[in-house]
């Protein structure tokens, strides 16, 4: 009989213990080979034919009521999961360096299959983490690089989980923070959001250290991590039914390894029935409990992305370039500069002095790790002195940077920006599009009303251009000074 030692009433359904895993595949890391993969992922593939989509052969083996699942009306079996849809993961963004290999369990229930390939993983010696991913989850394109870094900057965490839901309305997310209390919202949700310790959670989107699972095993070497149980009677006097993956995150927190959930990384739950992805709802409770903006959000922002940030904005800053270039630029000063991309390609390209702020510390020490003079400002903070100091009165670049104050902070800050004496101005926002209620960074809408009241502000400037440069929709604006003034501010 397989005996938990921390749950010693625990009876346990009857799950190998270990099998062959049905098929592998290796990606080998972009920049160089290894020996190994790193992070090995594993995809239970349920049984795909009509027959057993409609009967569940695993619960009428063991004579379980309740076998057929229930058929939705206008079902469409073509519609079922494919191999194909299942490899969405090509659209993934991998941890750099590090090599990923995959396995896949065909033919059984969730728990079996994740238990066979744990010891598969376990067996290939070199993977330090596995990444259970159900075949109906849609994964982020920065999901495991976003999980990955946090396992890598927590060494003492067990596992992390993305966030997902029912598939179902009103929906609910598969994340539980206390036994008994149901599925919990109660956890930050969005860019920069805060990673929380939590009791339980869904397998669908779940990074596990290996180490984690060894520690547990050898505590219970007859005894699978992955499966359904039935403690009766429980430590406080009732029957408690623990599902595998609950019980997994249970095992590992237990074995004095916590794990979290990652509000960062929010996940589609595809429904084969109706077609429906089920995506976590905008208006979740913890998209609004977080305050964004500050230096302790972005500090966050850039520690989850690290160094080699996607924020590259490719055709955005080549035109920034050219524009510099053709105001004859000899010195930039750039406002929000974040961890130095625009800055150590204009500096590359061009031969003149930059200068940066920015409200995020981490933000400036990557933008310093890239050569660049970056200091740790608020920009709101800035005074008019301050403004012609850092452009030395010649040209502010700001891109992806006013959209995130408020009107009261952006008209005060181009006021300043009006009396530094500065000849030139490089902005860049979205147009038409990302409002505040899709982008919760984002405190106003820019539109052709937002762009008439910088105009406004900005008396002593001319816009010279204004123009879409990119799909997501980033305008370029150029302004120029009317007329000379003295480059000391006032």
């Amino acid at each position: 009989m397989c005996v938990n030692k921390f749950h010693p009433n625990e009876k346990n359904n009857d799950v190998p213990m270990d099998g062959e895993v049905s098929g592998s595949v290796r990606r080998r890391s972009a920049i160089k080979l290894s020996d190994g993969p790193k992070i090995t992922v594993a995809i239970p593939i349920g049984p795909k034919r009509m027959d057993f989509v409609l009967e569940c052969p695993e619960c009428k083996k063991r004579g379980a009521k309740h076998s057929q699942y229930k058929v939705s009306e206008g079902f469409n079996p073509e519609a079922l999961v494919s191999v194909n849809f299942m490899l969405q993961h090509m659209n993934w963004q991998p941890p750099l360096n590090v090599s990923v290999g995959y396995l896949f369990k065909t033919g059984m229930l969730s728990a079996a299959a994740r238990q066979i390939m744990t010891q598969e993983a376990k067996r290939l010696k070199t993977p330090e983490y596995i990444f259970y991913v159900d075949d109906d989850m849609i994964i982020p394109p920065l999901g495991l690089f976003t999980l990955y870094n946090f396992m890598e900057r927590n060494p003492d965490a067990g596992a992390v989980s993305g966030v997902y839901t029912t598939r179902q309305e009103p929906c609910e997310p598969f994340v539980y923070t206390e036994h008994g209390k149901g599925a919990s919202w109660d956890f930050e949700l969005g860019p920069g959001a805060e990673p929380k310790q939590i009791m339980g959670s869904g397998a669908g989107c779940l990074l596990a250290r290996v180490e984690a699972i060894v520690d547990w095993e050898s505590e219970n070497p007859d005894t699978p991590i992955w499966c359904d149980s039935v403690e009766n009677p429980a430590s406080n006097g009732e029957k408690i039914v623990w599902g595998h993956d609950i019980r997994f995150i249970r095992n590992l927190t237990e074995a004095g390894w916590p794990c979290y959930v990652n509000g960062q990384v929010l996940c589609g739950h595809y429904d084969i029935r109706s077609g429906k992805i089920f995506e976590v709802p905008k208006d979740a409770p913890g998209f609004k409990k977080r305050a964004v903006n500050t230096e302790e959000y972005w500090d966050g922002i850039y520690i989850g992305e690290g160094f080699n940030t996607w924020r590259t904005y490719e055709k955005m800053f080549t035109a920034v370039e050219d524009l510099v270039l053709s105001v004859k630029a000899n010195s930039v000063g750039e406002v929000g500069c974040g961890s130095g991309v625009l800055g150590q390609r204009l500096t590359a390209k061009i031969a003149l002095r930059w200068a940066g702020v920015d409200m995020s510390e981490v933000a400036v020490a990557q933008a310093r790790a890239r050569f660049l003079n970056a200091s740790c400002a608020d920009a709101r903070d800035l005074s008019s002195k301050d403004i012609s100091e850092m452009t030395c009165g010649d040209t502010l670049v700001a891109t992806e940077f006013l959209e995130h104050l408020s009107w009261d902070d952006a008209k005060n800050f181009l006021e300043k920006v009006q009396e530094a004496g500065v000849k030139n101005l490089i902005f860049a926002t979205p147009y038409n599009c990302m409002p505040p209620e899709e982008v919760p960074e984002h405190e106003v809408f820019v539109n052709d009303e937002y762009k008439d009241k910088v105009c406004g502000v900005l008396s002593d400037f001319d816009l010279n251009t204004f123009k879409v440069v990119d799909e997501q929709g980033h305008a370029l604006w150029v302004f120029n000074r009317k007329v000379p003034r003295s480059r000391k501010a006032k």
